[in-house]
């Protein structure tokens, strides 16, 4: 399978159309906005596990 090649050029919500998924960020000093994240409703535990810290956003 070919993989896309999404391009610069595309804005966070063309590439999140392409891609699909869900675009989240933990509240972590450190933390850096995960794209296609799996889905809102795992993002706290995400958060907690991976960074120990809670959603900033999720959509």
């Amino acid at each position: 399978m070919k993989k896309l090649n999404l391009g610069s050029e595309l804005s966070k919500n063309e590439q999140k159309k392409v891609t699909g998924g869900a675009t989240l960020l933990c509240n972590a000093s450190w933390s850096q906005v995960v794209y296609n994240f799996p889905s809102c409703s795992m993002a706290a535990t995400y958060c907690a596990a991976a960074q120990g810290s809670t959603v900033n956003y999720c959509y």
